[in-house]
């Protein structure tokens, strides 16, 4: 089996045995995606995993899948992981070869970028949802599936590394990017989300307000013309 082949993985998952027109989607850095399409429209999306990036696949797919039960409202169309035929979450097919298959949301665009500020919002608030419906996730069953990854303190620190090292030259042709990344830290060390518990935040451990009203706020940040949005339910000050 040509393992690169997503024609050839396919009667590996738990899926009705057709033709599938594969489409592969441009969209992303990391994996390799393609939506499967069934009388023309898309019905599952399949991925070849990058093990470069993800050396732990196990934990990666372990935590989509305690995430996606909660991922389920009215206002958030649930998805699910396609199992392949023996039962497992992804297939591996050697140590550097995984594949997974979830399901597509019907009517479904993704955009990389936007200059259009209600697409901006509607992606502000999608992601509001998200973690709304993770809050009531144990956080001990997530772990790490890259150690590290975002851990802001230790971003913080690479960066003021990597400013004390750069030439003037570098340091003037970032310096729109370097404001930014210092403007940014700044929001992120003053604000966090407050809720039902203690939850492990990006600089540390700050409370959840039991009982409280959720209070969402949009906040809008314009860089080269493109908009992203941060969802911010309340404000409060934290150390790191």
């Amino acid at each position: 089996m040509d393992s690169n082949d997503p024609n050839a993985v396919l009667p590996y998952f738990s899926i009705e045995r057709k033709d599938y027109e594969i489409k592969p989607i441009s969209q992303g850095y990391i994996n390799d995606t393609y939506a499967l399409l069934q009388d023309g429209g898309p019905c599952y999306i399949l991925q070849r995993l990058n093990a470069q990036v993800f050396s732990n696949i196990d934990v990666l797919m372990q935590n989509i899948h305690h995430a996606l039960p909660y991922l389920n409202d009215k206002n958030y169309c649930q998805i699910s992981l396609i199992r392949t035929i023996d039962g497992k979450p992804y297939l591996k097919i050697n140590k550097s070869h995984y594949w997974r298959m979830l399901t597509m949301v019907p009517d479904s665009i993704a955009f990389n970028t936007t200059q259009d500020k209600g697409i901006a919002l509607e992606a502000g608030k999608i992601i509001g949802k998200f973690h709304s419906l993770l809050q009531e996730a144990p956080i001990d069953i997530f772990k790490d599936s890259i150690p590290g990854f975002h851990d802001l303190n230790l971003r913080a620190r690479q960066f003021t590394e990597a400013l004390g090292s750069a030439t003037p030259d570098k340091l003037k042709e970032a310096e729109k990017a370097i404001l930014f990344v210092k403007m940014t830290l700044k929001e992120l060390r003053e604000w966090v989300a407050v809720g039902t518990r203690y939850f492990r935040n990006a600089f540390g451990y700050a409370p959840r307000v039991t009982g409280a009203p959720v209070l969402e706020q949009l906040v809008s940040v314009e860089a080269g013309g493109s908009y992203s949005y941060v969802i911010i339910e309340a404000p409060l000050p934290i150390t790191g």
